[in-house]
């Protein structure tokens, strides 16, 4: 895993680029799977995406913070793009890489957002269609341009807009995992976990959804490939056996 933040900014100072330092990687013999984050949808290059269409280590998963949906509110917290860009990015994401499971961040709250506002987020989340979210309410950092800002919505506000995108959300995430049941997918295993009181092994596809499985013959499966057929599926989680 390529860890940064920005990840994709890699190389400005010295000419190089993300896509460039995946294609070194893709050479190596003996790893098979690479995922990097966090991005920024600014530095989201046709070069980065064309990586993601032609580099068979790469994984098909990318995250990419979007934080709203609103013009108006991004202008406000400088993230230099339109959700207009960010949608237009998807696409072309999408197109390179049909099967790509796509995740974002979502802020609701911030500073002067409206009822306005926060329904553009949630339009958002209905096109973009993303595989999951990590979702906030915001909350003042010291130091911050925002926190020069006059905030403008209260807590209880925040925490009831969060509750409607999220419920929002899941609605969308549980018909993107229902319609997986049948498939196949090959999951590396990471270790146990427990699910309606039964423990089980616990492993991510390629895309990096988590996958609950069961494996009978008693062994320690940690850091083993195995495909599984998906046999259920909530909003949250898969649960998987051997194919």
């Amino acid at each position: 895993t390529l860890l940064g933040q920005n990840v994709n900014s890699f190389g400005k100072e010295n000419g190089e680029t993300l896509a460039g330092l995946l294609r070194r990687l893709e050479e190596i013999d003996g790893l098979r799977l690479v995922r990097y984050t966090t991005s920024h949808p600014y530095d989201v290059s046709d070069e980065l995406v064309e990586a993601h269409g032609s580099l068979r280590k790469l994984a098909p998963s990318l995250h990419l913070p979007v934080q709203s949906g609103s013009d108006a509110v991004l202008a406000r917290m400088g993230r230099q793009y339109t959700a207009e860009h960010y949608l237009g990015l998807l696409s072309k994401l999408r197109k390179a890489r049909p099967d790509i499971a796509l995740s974002t961040d979502v802020i609701v709250g911030f500073v002067g957002e409206t009822e306005e506002d926060l329904r553009a987020t949630m339009d958002l989340l209905s096109e973009a269609r993303f595989d999951s979210i990590f979702s906030y309410a915001y909350s003042e950092r010291a130091r911050t341009r925002a926190s020069r800002m006059r905030e403008t919505v209260d807590r209880a506000t925040k925490k009831e807009r969060l509750r409607r995108l999220q419920r929002h959300q899941l609605k969308i995430q549980e018909g993107i995992r229902r319609a997986l049941v049948g498939r196949v997918f090959r999951i590396l295993v990471d270790g146990r976990s427990r699910l309606n009181g039964r423990t089980r092994w616990k492993g991510r596809t390629s895309c990096n959804r988590i996958v609950h499985l069961d494996l009978e013959d008693g062994g320690d499966h940690t850091w083993r490939w195995i495909d599984a057929r998906i046999t259920g599926a909530s909003a949250l989680c898969l649960q998987g056996e051997p194919a």
